[in-house]
């Protein structure tokens, strides 16, 4: 099971299917509770704000996690702190440091003309790669989710997972709307259904001033069963609203 996949839906503000915040004063702090089969494993405060990227309208996130997972004799822990930044046209950079059990890792994804450039360093190595934009449909951190609705309520399509740069098909279903009360607020949100080779599960997604915003998640993925929720939405300390 790839613990770290569950948590970047959250980090990342999307721009398919959705207008940007026009507010560059706009910046939200939310803060969400983590389960894994029942027990909770952790927390994440992600931080969103309106920005600018080459002159064009954008959102930062910024994310930090932290997971302590115990299982009888089984043992797993993981910190890691992000920032992306996207625009109508997508992906414009990613970074991302991680600490797991004990080993650092980082990576530097940014967009040069058709293809992203992603530098990384893991176990004591270092490299450099590069993926093209025609290879798939949509990151990880555009919300492809939001590109479904009444009108095309199902789609299938290449996502590019922007923590193993897997390129993983996934089906994604319109499935109606909710109201969910959560983090201190009413949230009207749109129910989305997913499924990839490893798993299954339901997002609520509503939209702030700075664009996309996962309220909640619930899935399964080889074989465990998690939950994300949010627990707390405010503006972002120290920031002038």
């Amino acid at each position: 099971m790839n613990l770290k996949h569950y948590y970047l839906p959250l980090i990342l503000t999307g721009a398919s299917g959705m207008s940007l915040g026009q507010s560059a004063g706009g910046s939200v702090e939310s803060r969400y509770d983590f389960t894994l089969d029942g027990k909770r494993a952790g927390e994440l405060r992600v931080v969103r704000r309106n920005t600018t990227a080459g002159g064009v309208p954008a959102v930062e996130t910024s994310t930090s996690l932290n997971l302590r997972i115990r299982r009888f004799l089984f043992r797993y822990s993981l910190e890691t702190t992000d920032t992306a930044v996207l625009s109508a046209s997508g992906l414009e950079s990613y970074t991302a440091q991680a600490t797991e059990d004990g080993k650092e890792s980082s990576v530097n994804v940014t967009r040069v003309g058709d293809h992203l450039r992603i530098d990384y360093r893991e176990k004591g190595d270092s490299g450099s790669d590069r993926i093209e934009r025609s290879y798939y449909d949509a990151t990880s951190a555009e919300y492809p989710e939001l590109t479904v609705g009444p009108d095309r309520p199902k789609r299938t399509l290449r996502i590019l997972d922007l923590d193993t740069f897997d390129i993983v098909r996934t089906t994604i279903t319109h499935d109606g709307r909710d109201r969910l009360k959560l983090g201190g607020r009413e949230f009207d949100c749109v129910r989305v259904c997913f499924r990839h080779r490893k798993g299954n599960g339901i997002r609520w997604l509503a939209i702030d001033e700075t664009g996309p915003l996962l309220i909640k998640e619930e899935g399964n993925e080889d074989g465990d069963s998690y939950a994300i929720v949010l627990t707390s939405y405010r503006p972002a300390p120290g920031v002038a609203q």
